[in-house]
C-alpha cells in the first residue's frame, strides 16, 4: 500500500465522528505536511492526498457523497466513481491475478490474533499532544501509532460509514489492519505517526510534520478543467493490462 493510501486509509475509521459532526457548523479545513512532503487537505468531509513528486497520480475522496477519483497529470484524465465501485474493481482485480498466478499464489494464512495495547502518551507530533499504541499481531509487535484527539481536527471528517468503508477495502492485503481491534483503536484519534515493525526491521511509514488550518478553495476538491473523465474500473483494467 502506498504512503498516500495509508495516511488517507488512518482517517477512515473515526466512527467518534458521528457525534462531532452532528449539527455544528463545519470550520475551516487544514492542510497536513508529512515528513516525506506528502500533502493531504481535509474540508468538509473531502479529502484530497498529493504525492510529494510532481506529475504523480492523486486522489481525491468526497465522504459525504462516498466517491472517489484518481487524477492522472500525465494523461490529463481522471477516473472517478462511488467507494463501492471502487472496491468491487478492486475485489475483480485481485481475484483476476489470483486466477492467473494459480497455483503460484501462496494460500491465506490463518486469522491472526491481534492485540493493541496503550502504551501511554507519546509526545507531540507537529504540535499536537498524542497517545501512543502498539499493535500486537500473534504476539509480536506489528505496528506503532500515534493517535492525537483533537477535536476541531475530526469536525472536518464526512459521513463516518463511507470512512469505514473504504479503510476496509484500502486494508485488504493486511489482515491485521481489517480487523475489529485495529479498526477500533482508529476510533481514538487522529494519526499523526506510524511506524512498522518486519522481520525485525523499523521503518516510519507516516509521520505528519505540520498542520495549517485554512479555509481551502473547492476546486482543490475537483479534477482540472479539460481533463478527460473515466469510470474508476478503467484504472484497474489498465493496471491488469500492465500486469499481462
Amino acid at each position: 500500500m502506498s504512503r498516500l493510501f495509508r495516511s488517507m486509509r488512518c482517517l477512515g475509521i473515526l466512527a467518534t465522528a458521528v457525534t462531532l459532526l452532528g449539527a455544528s457548523v463545519a470550520q475551516a479545513g487544514f492542510i497536513q505536511t508529512e515528513s516525506d512532503g506528502t500533502t493531504l487537505y481535509v474540508q468538509n468531509g473531502k479529502l484530497r492526498g498529493d504525492n510529494a513528486e510532481s506529475g504523480d497520480m492523486w486522489s481525491i475522496i468526497d465522504m459525504s457523497k462516498g466517491t472517489i477519483t484518481m487524477v492522472n497529470p500525465e494523461e490529463k484524465s481522471y477516473f472517478e466513481g462511488t467507494i463501492d465501485e471502487y472496491c468491487s474493481s478492486m475485489r475483480t482485480m485481485m481475484d483476476s491475478m489470483s486466477q492467473f498466478m494459480g497455483g503460484m499464489m501462496p494460500k491465506p494464512a490463518k486469522k491472526s490474533k491481534v492485540e493493541v495495547v496503550k502504551a501511554g502518551p507519546g509526545g507531540k507530533v507537529a504540535g499536537y499532544d498524542t497517545t501512543r499504541y502498539k499493535v500486537m499481531v500473534d504476539g509480536v509487535l506489528r505496528e506503532e501509532l500515534w493517535l492525537a484527539n483533537d477535536q476541531t481536527l475530526l469536525k472536518e471528517l464526512g459521513n463516518p460509514q463511507n470512512m469505514a468503508k473504504f479503510c476496509q477495502c484500502a486494508a485488504m492485503e493486511t489482515d491485521y489492519e481489517a480487523s475489529s481491534e485495529y479498526q477500533s483503536v482508529m476510533k481514538a484519534g487522529w494519526p499523526l505517526k506510524t511506524v512498522s515493525h518486519i522481520d525485525g526491521k523499523t521503518e516510519t511509514d507516516t509521520e505528519v510534520a505540520r498542520i495549517d488550518k485554512t479555509d481551502i478553495p473547492a476546486a482543490k476538491f475537483a479534477a482540472p478543467k479539460g481533463y478527460v473523465r473515466k469510470p474508476i474500473s478503467a484504472m484497474f483494467d489498465s493496471m491488469d493490462m500492465e500486469e499481462e
